[in-house]
């Protein structure tokens, strides 16, 4: 009778820990399909987004696809299509997947190098161009990207700060296509002003690029889930993932995100900590779709 309730006893255990592994292999097989940051090569991108996949395989328990895109159009298009699971997306491109898509939800913001949560963008020029914005006559403006927080919607809002529009006959932009060619144009003299990312405008300043005005403060990056195709449960466990995160106090995370790139590896605070509503304010002044983004 003993051995009969022993062989019982290990039968459960054994029935037990096969429903675990069960369990562990059916969710690793459904795969998290991840859009990172678009940029034009998808060697680089892998570079700097490997570090946090692997971590949040390793923490959801779940296998995670890097899918590349090319530019952020389609990465929200697809994203509606439910053809994304998970993307990392700047403040402008998520607060335009929210308002057109309820199922967006952002899990985690990433923190600036400096340790903020949010920063400010600047319309810079080069200092022997002695422009006053209060008195403008014809100039070019050199903006990022379409999708770029700093590039139309920053811009627009700094010039209707002093009465004036990017769609005026006088003002004529062009997509420079990243903060530093921006900056670096108007330091050359391709563009009398641009828009850049207010770290980056610090950044040329021994080139005599000057600060002419700031914007709001937006949110940083963020991690956004798609809660049609992903479980609570797993959103749940990437979330604690993220937020445990603390490069500045833990050495051990530290030195694991040490070559995470781009604001990847500053840590992440909770989505309550980073609100949008400037950024909905904001594009409920600009026309829409935005200059560049129809296609």
């Amino acid at each position: 009778m003993l051995v009969l309730r022993l062989l019982r006893k290990i039968i459960h255990v054994i029935a037990s820990l096969l429903t675990l592994i069960v369990g562990y292999s059916q969710a690793l097989s459904q795969e998290i399909r991840f859009a990172p940051l678009p940029l034009e090569d998808s060697r680089i991108m892998h570079e700097q987004f490997h570090g946090l996949v692997q971590y949040l395989s390793r923490e959801s328990q779940q296998r995670i696809e890097m899918v590349f895109y090319k530019d952020y159009g389609e990465i929200l298009q697809r994203f509606k299509q439910n053809k994304i699971d998970l993307a990392y997306l700047g403040p402008l491109p998520f607060a335009l997947l929210s308002e057109a898509f309820d199922s967006a939800a952002s899990i985690g913001c990433f923190r600036e190098p400096d340790g903020k949560t949010n920063y400010t963008c600047s319309l810079v020029t080069y200092g022997a161009n002695d422009i006053d914005l209060h008195r403008l006559g014809k100039v070019q403006v050199g903006l990022t990207q379409p999708y770029s927080t700093c590039g139309y919607l920053a811009v627009s809002q700094m010039l209707d700060a002093v009465g004036r529009q990017l769609d005026e006959p006088d003002i004529k932009f062009i997509y420079a296509g990243s903060h530093t060619e921006a900056a670096l144009g108007a330091v050359r003299g391709k563009y009398d002003l641009a828009g850049v990312k207010t770290s980056i405008a610090r950044r040329y300043q021994h080139l005599n690029l000057h600060t002419l005005s700031t914007s709001d403060s937006f949110p940083g990056m963020v991690l956004v889930a798609n809660i049609q195709t992903l479980s609570s449960e797993t959103i749940d466990r990437l979330k604690a993932a993220l937020l445990k995160l603390d490069p500045k106090h833990n050495p051990q995370n530290s030195a694991m995100m040490q070559h995470w790139g781009g604001s990847l590896k500053n840590g992440v605070v909770p989505s309550e900590q980073c609100s949008f509503i400037k950024i909905h304010q904001a594009l409920e002044r600009i026309p829409k779709p935005i200059p560049g983004t129809e296609n």
